[in-house]
């Protein structure tokens, strides 16, 4: 699932993300801005486990054309929010496991 910064949930049929862009170009100095402007990304662990290895990967990796968003993705603190664990493999990552209740191990 993706969010617009607005809260806006692609929920029409057959999960129509048309609003989500891959031209980065266009909108890359606005993305950056917006990584300059955070500390903190908040993610869950069905994502986390393609994504940030993805960005690391990628940070490693110059010529990339992401490699200016991966910097910021890598040196980001992340927290992942999950039910299956309390530790993260992931550097600079936390782990918030089912506020309130034990993980499931």
């Amino acid at each position: 699932m993706q969010t617009s910064p607005d809260g806006f949930v692609s929920t029409g049929p057959d999960d129509d993300q048309a609003w989500v862009t891959w031209a980065l170009e266009e909108i890359k100095s606005h993305v950056l801005e917006l990584f300059d402007t955070s500390d903190t990304i908040l993610i869950g662990r069905k994502l986390a486990v393609d994504y940030i290895p993805f960005w690391e990967d990628t940070v490693t990796q110059p010529e990339h054309e992401m490699f200016e968003m991966a910097k910021r993705i890598v040196a980001a603190k992340k927290i992942v929010f999950t039910r299956k664990s309390d530790h993260s493999v992931w550097p600079n990552t936390a782990v918030v496991c089912n506020p309130g209740k034990s993980c499931v191990h």
